[in-house]
């Protein structure tokens, strides 16, 4: 069913699911018009899956990614969201345990569209609190 929207499509959410391996890749190559991406909750999600599906899709017009609570997803998957969604206002990583304060920190400097960003405090260097005041980031830390 998806597919046969994959043209009008806008919108997808996954949460905590068990995605089969390729399946975001796959998907990703249909989704052209994809502006809000939710995959919260998937323990079986790693950065080779997500990285691949990012760059196979038209990650452009992306600009709502939600990963929360990812535990597969390390500071390699949050390089490859500022280089393939260059249009990215809303992100969520809170509760990736894999994602470090240095990725957060490039995430902040790099990502240009950037408006509200979900991490927790821990996270969030003096540096990425400077950068993101000066973007005016709204960065919900908690």
């Amino acid at each position: 069913m998806a597919l046969a929207m994959s043209d009008e499509l806008e919108e997808l959410a996954f949460v905590n699911c068990n995605l089969e391996p390729g399946l975001l890749t796959t998907l990703g190559q249909k989704f052209q018009n994809l502006r809000k991406l939710e995959l919260s909750y998937n323990d079986m999600l790693v950065d080779e899956e997500f990285i691949s599906m990012l760059a196979s899709c038209n990650s452009l017009n992306l600009r709502e990614l939600r990963v929360r609570g990812c535990e597969g997803l390390t500071d390699a998957s949050v390089v490859s969201m500022f280089k393939s969604c260059k249009q990215l206002e809303t992100v969520d990583i809170m509760d990736c345990p894999g994602i470090g304060a240095e990725a957060v920190e490039l995430f902040v400097l790099n990502c240009l569209q950037l408006g509200m960003f979900y991490v927790e405090e821990s996270k969030v260097s003096d540096v990425s609190r400077s950068w993101s005041s000066k973007k005016f980031i709204v960065v919900a830390a908690f």
